[in-house]
């Protein structure tokens, strides 16, 4: 792991997953199209990444970068907890007489490319960023 984290590359077998379609969703049952795919990975990426990820989460939490709108990847809070907040906003704007159109975007890879500026910004720098 040491190794990995140093020269900022990952071993060909660490970044190979076994898919498998696992989770049944609907429709017919012999379609492989109506699974959710399972990503069997290495245990030491898995062990590695929730390292990084404990000692990541440290900084911005202390030094309040992570709005408190944001919900994933933070502790406590999901997807669910996000659709909870805004419906709670938006029942409160209709009970006000207001009305409320909603465009629910997923703003995944904005956001990523965001957190890693604002981690350079911060001080966050060295392999671990790249």
């Amino acid at each position: 792991m040491n190794h990995s984290l140093e020269s900022g590359v990952l071993p060909l077998d660490w970044r190979t997953a076994t898919v498998k379609p696992i989770s049944y969703k609907s429709g017919d049952k012999f379609d492989s199209a109506n699974y959710r795919p399972i990503s069997l990975t290495s245990s030491v990426v898995k062990t590695m990444d929730a390292i990084i990820y404990e000692k990541t989460l440290d900084f911005p939490q202390k030094h309040k970068i992570i709005p408190s709108q944001q919900h994933g990847f933070v502790p406590g809070k999901s997807v669910s907890s996000n659709l909870l907040c805004c419906l709670s906003d938006w029942s409160l704007e209709v009970d006000r007489g207001n009305s409320v159109d909603v465009a629910y975007l997923d703003f995944f890879k904005a956001s990523d490319r965001r957190l890693l500026f604002k981690l350079r910004y911060y001080g966050i720098r060295g392999r671990l960023l790249q």
